[in-house]
């Protein structure tokens, strides 16, 4: 307390202590004197700055591993190997068992090999201290998966350590164009030997299939006949033709063949030719002409005319 008339100052310390965890910053706290009576009342503003701890920064984790690759992109079709070499390097004093994952998309299969026995799968390998060792990671993709870039991680893991890689597989289309009769496609009709009549047209339904995963473009269509046949396509060029996936995705053509006039009857061969810009494929189709309705009934008249000649012949001398 402070006696009437006391000129000497009196000194009060203020102490704060911040509780644990709190922020750096400014904090604003309001002093305050008064009498007994509060007759006299005086009030100061303290501003206290905290300062934040500094953290310790921590301690950098010795690198073990290194994993090294030459190729980090691989391009294939899909259901084919993607093969990717490894180095995994210890750059420790210390042999490391070091494990190995792959993270690959769904329905995707991945292994891994040592690099010259590639018949033996592993899942881990023994790395010599200051050493190294080439793995095999081969992933493939299900077949008929859709083209595109697919990222893939390689992890390799000796005790608390990991190391990651990251790699791609850039999958291309396939493509496998197949030609078909009528009665393969749909169980019924033409088979790949036909009849046909010298000088009339003949029509032959062709079906055209893709069991690859994209499309084939630009499809146009050739054949190799004999002398003097017309052969015609309709249409002669399909722009697309998408993956055979049910008998609606199955492309037609129309095979117009017309034998020569006078034809010999017997069978003929042609050969049909299917060419697109990612695949081609042939087939070959057998003809056999037989004689028109006008030429039979010629024939059946020359015959006539013959045997009715002979019977002239034989009366004659059965009269003599």
């Amino acid at each position: 307390h402070l006696l009437p008339g006391q000129e000497e100052p009196l000194t009060v310390r203020f102490k704060a202590r911040p509780p644990e965890g709190a922020a750096g910053g400014d904090y604003q706290f309001t002093l305050e004197a008064a009498t007994a009576d509060e007759a006299i009342r005086h009030t100061l503003q303290v501003t206290v700055t905290l300062l934040a701890e500094e953290e310790e920064p921590a301690e950098e984790t010795e690198e073990i591993l290194r994993l090294l690759v030459d190729y980090p992109s691989l391009e294939n079709a899909a259901g084919e190997d993607f093969t990717f070499t490894i180095q995994i390097r210890n750059q420790s004093d210390q042999d490391q068992v070091v494990d190995l994952a792959g993270q690959v998309p769904g329905g995707w299969r991945a292994y891994f090999t040592p690099r010259w026995q590639q018949d033996t799968r592993i899942t881990s390998i023994k790395v010599s201290a200051n050493s190294t060792e080439n793995i095999r990671f081969v992933v493939t993709p299900p077949y008929g998966v859709e083209q595109g870039d697919y990222p893939l991680t390689f992890v390799a893991q000796a005790g608390d350590y990991q190391a990651t890689l990251d790699l791609k597989a850039v999958v291309t289309g396939t493509y496998d164009l197949g030609l078909a009769s009528e009665a393969e496609a749909t169980g019924a009709g033409d088979t790949w030997n036909i009849k046909a009549v010298e000088g009339k047209e003949r029509v032959f339904i062709m079906y055209l299939y893709n069991r690859g995963s994209a499309p084939i473009t630009n499809l146009k269509f050739y054949a190799t006949k004999p002398e003097g046949w017309e052969v015609e396509f309709r249409p002669d060029t399909v722009e697309s033709l998408p993956p055979t996936l049910t008998l609606n995705d199955l492309g037609t053509v129309e095979v117009v063949i017309t034998p020569p006039e006078r034809a010999i009857p017997g069978d003929y061969q042609i050969r049909i030719t299917a060419s697109g810009a990612e695949d081609h494929a042939t087939a070959q189709l057998r003809v056999t002409v037989g004689a028109s309705v006008g030429w039979g009934w010629l024939g059946v008249g020359v015959v006539v005319f013959v045997v009715a000649a002979l019977t002239a012949v034989f009366v004659r001398l059965g009269r003599r």
